[in-house]
């Protein structure tokens, strides 16, 4: 703190003594309000109202004062409270005074502020859902919103007359529409400026006045959030994060927040409060969260812009998972399954070839047939084939010695040696065989029997 300066502190307290003490030097204890209901028209009148606080059940002398040309001067007598009504022809901005005395002590004294104007004073009020809009609220583009013209005029002095009005919007005048008010949807999210001109005509005797006046406003049209678009996975395992995205409609900038809670009943909802709101142009945002425990759970969304605020509820579901067995668990017996049943096809297969491919010779035993086959010995073989034979350039048959001695049913094992012989001898005898190439030939056939 430099030297030689007061500290704020002190001077505020300076201050604030000297006002108390010239406060109870002009009040003295006492308390003053006064009050007017201008601002009004010229012509028109206007009432000052006075209340006086703290007092005990007595009378005050009241003097009002006001500093137009000429200036209206006014003592009344009365307890706690005083009004006063006047007139003025002259627009302009004026101060009433009022000094209260207590016989020649003065108890009070204050002053106020009034206009009086040139035009016809009034307001130009929005209005939707049947409720006043404040200038500078935000209006939804969706809904009928109505504009009330108010002229002020606490005397009924305009209640003669004849008020014709004139609606403006964006510089566009609007055709067919003279009386006060005006119904219009402003399906457009942006500002429009609304103006509207009031003339009204005055009878006053032989001789009539007009007035007139202007009221204007904006309306502040946007688009509320209608939709909340919450995309993805609701029912999770225990242990996984719950990742959301959420996306909205409407007019930016929103402000938006959400928090998870345990179920909720409706009445709860509107009394959530969250602790961290966040700004955007974009109604797009990411909701990601860990719930320690299984079960159902609530996740709050709460999204507001200009015009309206919406919460969703979101249900999230978390289960806890059965364990999974482990890999060679479920490998190996499934691959021993397949190669058993792999065994089992091929084993089936394999017998079903073997079948096909295996067949069985059957004998026939039929010994009372005529071509039934006997038993015959060489020499009876041997006589069937000379009995056949027919050999190039030699005699139809054998000689009479060898064929008798070929009859083979009438020898017995005895006659083997003699057949030795007559296989060296036979075939040397000429009339059987006429060329050495034939004897070779039946030799050859002997032999080879």
């Amino acid at each position: 703190m430099n030297q030689g300066k007061t500290p704020i502190s002190e001077q505020y307290l300076l201050s604030l003594i000297f006002v108390t003490i010239l406060s109870f030097q002009i009040v003295v204890g006492e308390k003053i309000e006064i009050s007017n209901n201008g601002p009004v028209i010229f012509g028109s009148n206007i009432t000052f109202t006075a209340n006086l606080t703290n007092t005990h059940d007595k009378e005050f002398k009241w003097i009002w004062e006001d500093n137009y040309k000429p200036p209206h001067k006014i003592h009344q007598t009365a307890k706690n409270t005083s009004n006063i009504t006047l007139s003025y022809d002259q627009p302009g901005r004026y101060v009433m005074k009022l000094e209260i005395k207590d016989g020649s002590e003065r108890k009070a004294e204050g002053d106020n502020h009034f206009e009086i104007t040139a035009v016809i004073p009034g307001t130009l009020e929005i209005y939707q859902y049947g409720k006043l809009v404040p200038r500078d609220q935000y209006l939804s583009c969706r809904n009928e919103t109505v504009l009330v013209t108010k002229i002020h005029d606490p005397s009924d002095y305009f209640s003669k007359a004849n008020i014709n009005y004139i609606w403006n919007i964006n510089n566009n005048i609007v055709i067919g529409e003279n009386g006060p008010n005006l119904t219009r949807t402003f399906d457009e999210p942006k500002d429009w400026n609304v103006l509207v001109v009031a003339t009204a005509y005055l009878p006053d005797g032989n001789r009539g006045k007009y007035v007139g006046g202007s009221f204007s406003t904006t309306v502040k049209s946007r688009a509320p959030i209608d939709t909340i678009n919450v995309t993805g996975k609701v029912v999770l395992k225990h242990g996984d994060l719950v990742d959301l995205q959420v996306d909205c409609d409407g007019s930016n900038p929103w402000s938006y927040c959400w928090m998870a809670v345990p179920e909720i009943n409706g009445s709860q909802i509107e009394d959530a409060v969250c602790s961290e709101v966040l700004t955007t142009n974009d109604c797009q945002f990411k909701v990601i969260y860990y719930f320690r425990k299984s079960g159902h759970h609530e996740m709050l969304l709460n999204i507001s812009n200009d015009v309206n605020r919406v919460i969703k509820r979101q249900g999230i579901t978390i289960y806890t998972a059965v364990p999974e067995p482990q890999l060679s668990t479920v490998i190996i017996p499934v691959v021993c399954s397949l190669l058993a049943i792999a065994i089992v096809l091929i084993g089936i297969f394999s017998y079903a070839q073997s079948r096909r491919q295996f067949h069985i010779e059957v004998a026939d035993f039929d010994f009372t047939s005529a071509d039934s086959f006997s038993y015959q010995t060489f020499c009876q073989q041997l006589k069937e084939a000379f009995a056949s034979l027919r050999l190039p350039g030699s005699s139809s048959c054998l000689c009479e010695r060898e064929w008798n001695f070929l009859d083979c049913g009438s020898k017995t094992e005895s006659d083997a040696p003699m057949e030795d012989e007559f296989r060296r001898d036979f075939c040397r005898r000429d009339r059987l065989v006429e060329s050495a190439d034939d004897e070779s030939s039946i030799r050859e056939f002997i032999n080879s029997n």
